[in-house]
Formats: C-alpha cells, sequence, structure tokens
C-alpha cells in the first residue's frame, strides 16, 4: 500500500479538507495514518508508510523533526 501510493492519496485528501488550518499538515498526517492502520491493520506498518512520506513533508514545512516523529509513531498507534 506504500509503494503503490497509497498513503499519498489518503494524505491529498485528508490534506484538501484540513490542510489550511494551523496545524493541517499534523492533522492531515494523523487522518492518513488513521486510515491506513484501519485498512492494513498493523501500527508498524503505518508508521513506515506514512512516516516515510510525512516525516519530511513536515519538516519541509517547518515543523521540528522531534514533533513530526511524534505525531506519525502517535498516529500510527492510535489506528
Amino acid at each position: 500500500m506504500g509503494r503503490g501510493g497509497l498513503s499519498q492519496r489518503l494524505f491529498a485528501v485528508a490534506n484538501a479538507i484540513v490542510g489550511n488550518k494551523t496545524g493541517g499538515i499534523a492533522i492531515a498526517a494523523i487522518i492518513t495514518s488513521m486510515f491506513f492502520s484501519a485498512m492494513s491493520g498493523s501500527a508498524p506498518a503505518t508508521v513506515a508508510a506514512v512516516g516515510g512520506l510525512m516525516i519530511p513533508a513536515m519538516i519541509q514545512e517547518g515543523y521540528d523533526r522531534k514533533f513530526a516523529t511524534a505525531v506519525i509513531v502517535s498516529a500510527g498507534s492510535l489506528g
């Protein structure tokens, strides 16, 4: 699912919904992780697939590396 681009498409939908709000990319990352983990059923797979895409994107947007990592790990385990 990660190689097929599903995580990117899920993020695009989530970002379209909440991306314009303060902290929108972090919220979109959480929503993406929730849907991805619901489909895969695996928290580690969610963190690997969504984290590989979202952590660099969040850092590029100005988020702290530790914060971006914590958001993805927490969201993966919530799913």
